[in-house]
């Protein structure tokens, strides 16, 4: 066990030490945080994913019943959205009952869920299970933010490509009736030819998993697609220190080429967005300069764990409970 640690973090101090030649000065941008009204501003809401339905951002806690007094989703209105953004600062996130139980009793070591995207008023989730599976599964949402429902007989097992400690698949984007699914890990070491999971709004395997490019560490959320023909969207691609041994970084083949901004070069966790591109068929993907987020003074990590685009300038992101609850805009494009 000692033996393949120090392994590993010589791997990664190598990864590091690669990343000095570039000349490239990458982009790092501050996190602005919103003061969130409510329960949802509880470290045990652990915001697992977040999606935009119409003209409302919808926030899914890992655990729906977390508060203790019923099941919920939460959803601030754009107007709400753009207020924070231009100095208000606060958002208050209403309740939106979640009726989801019995879609899930079936499930064996069932670990809440990781992902939301939304069809108008049809939503798809993705669960994790402490098994060999996730599942993907579809519901509807009251185009009034007034209920939401699961149907149990949608339940779709996707086996894992990969045996990595408590991943699963964290990230899904949908565009023209294709859902897209990311694993967790992307790395050399633990996933050497990942690809991009693909299934049809009826629940249904759509066609080639397109080969996705060797990311290391996480891949925790993906956006909506900003554009789309080629679509573009971003991930959410995250290191905590503490995941090391599980995770087994070869040398970050994104930070040889594009460098490292002052905050990363001086610590071992990484917090970065990824612009994706993948053509109208879904089979070239390219991953482009990355947006890194500046790290706390503290050195203390940050679990994002959603993400959604507000436009072209600004995404919206979100913490799963490490260090606590945060959800707050950070800039993503260019002056």
């Amino acid at each position: 066990m000692k033996k393949n640690f120090l392994l590993s973090l010589l791997a990664l101090l190598a990864g590091c030490a690669t990343v000095s030649s570039p000349k490239l000065k990458p982009r790092e941008e501050a996190m602005s945080p919103f003061e969130v009204i409510g329960e949802l501003s509880q470290r045990n809401a652990e915001i697992s994913g977040m999606s935009w339905c119409g003209d409302w951002l919808i926030f899914l806690p890992q655990y729906p019943d977390f508060a203790g007094s019923g099941s919920w989703l939460y959803g601030v209105s754009r107007e709400n959205i753009l207020a924070a953004i231009g100095g208000e600062n606060a958002i208050t996130p209403v309740k939106i009952p979640f009726s989801y139980q019995n879609a899930v009793t079936g499930i064996q070591n069932f670990e809440g869920f990781e992902a939301i995207v939304f069809q108008d008023t049809t939503m798809f989730l993705t669960i994790e299970a402490h098994s060999d599976v996730g599942y993907l599964i579809k519901g509807t949402i009251a185009s009034d933010m007034s209920a939401a429902n699961l149907d149990a007989s949608s339940l779709t097992p996707i086996a894992l490509p990969a045996e990595v400690a408590n991943a699963g698949y964290e990230s899904m984007s949908l565009h023209n009736d294709t859902i897209f699914l990311w694993y967790e890990a992307n790395g050399a070491n633990n996933n050497p030819h990942p690809t991009i999971v693909r299934y049809s709004t009826q629940l249904q395997p759509s066609g080639i998993q397109p080969d996705m490019p060797v990311v290391e560490y996480r891949i925790t959320d993906a956006s909506q697609p900003m554009t789309q023909d080629p679509q573009q969207l971003w991930l959410i691609n995250y290191f905590w220190p503490g995941d090391l041994q599980s995770y087994n970084p070869a040398p970050d083949q994104i930070a040889a080429t594009w460098g490292l901004p002052a905050s990363h070069a001086s610590g071992q966790g990484v917090e970065r967005l990824l612009p994706l591109t993948m053509d109208a068929g879904g089979s070239a993907v390219t991953v482009g300069e990355p947006v890194y987020l500046q790290l706390r003074a503290d050195g203390e990590s940050r679990n994002w764990e959603a993400i959604a685009l507000v436009n072209d300038e600004f995404a919206i992101l979100a913490t799963d409970k490490y260090p606590t609850t945060i959800i707050g805009f950070v800039k993503i494009g260019k002056d």
